[in-house]
């Protein structure tokens, strides 16, 4: 027990916001989230759809440039970390038009 090694726990990320928070079908549209816990993110979904471009400003903020979608969908867009991927909440809303 001696040579235990510490366990340490990274939450998952969480997203507060998404703007802008419509675009076209086609994509391409740079997008801002805004959140906590986006350290070392790896991946963002938009929908069911892998967003490129992933850049993490800071811990509370990335951009992203979305993949195309479906007009008149709304999709959640979801930010992976090694501490898992962050829960669909209204607040990560993104609608394509």
């Amino acid at each position: 027990l001696h040579d235990a090694l510490p366990i340490s726990y990274v939450a998952p990320p969480v997203v507060t916001g998404v703007s802008p928070a419509t675009g076209a079908q086609s994509g391409g549209q740079t997008i801002t989230i805004v959140g906590s816990g986006f350290t070392g993110a790896t991946k963002v979904t938009v929908g069911n759809g892998t967003a490129t471009g992933l850049v993490v400003v800071s811990d509370i903020q990335l951009t992203a440039v979305t993949p195309p979608g479906k007009a008149g969908r709304t999709t959640n867009v979801r930010v992976t970390t090694v501490g898992g991927t962050s829960v669909a909440v209204t607040a990560d809303h993104y609608t394509y038009t």
